[in-house]
């Protein structure tokens, strides 16, 4: 058992924390999702500056649906992708990995217990 696998259930105080980008792949909606056969992408990331909470993993699913990839632009934002109103194509793929941006983590309850969720995203400000 790892340090992370213990912190998976770490509760983290909700508030703006600088994000790693530790993996992201893109995924297949099950044949029981909402939307079966859709496309999507997980990225993981890691807070890296609150030692407190370094070692807690989170994770953002990104649905690529026509009706939810809006939600994707300040994730690309974030990133310093420019995202023009008509739209665009992206490499969301291993080349992200531990780039940084900013995340906004709040709290959320799955199943009667308190979780983390990646909430939003902003630039780095340097």
């Amino acid at each position: 058992m790892t340090a992370t696998d213990i912190a998976r259930g770490k509760v983290v105080e909700p508030g703006w924390y600088k994000l790693r980008i530790a993996n992201i792949q893109s995924q297949q909606a099950s044949d029981k999702a909402k939307n079966p056969g859709s496309d999507g992408v997980s990225v993981d990331f890691f807070i890296q500056d609150n030692p407190a909470y370094s070692t807690v993993p989170l994770n953002r699913y990104f649905s690529l649906t026509e009706k939810a990839r809006g939600f994707l632009k300040p994730f690309l934002v974030a990133l310093g992708f420019t995202v023009p109103e008509e739209g665009g194509e992206w490499d969301l793929d291993e080349s992200l990995i531990d780039r940084e941006l900013m995340g906004y983590i709040k709290n959320d309850t799955y199943e009667g217990r308190l979780t983390n969720k990646v909430e939003d995203f902003r630039p780095l400000v340097s």
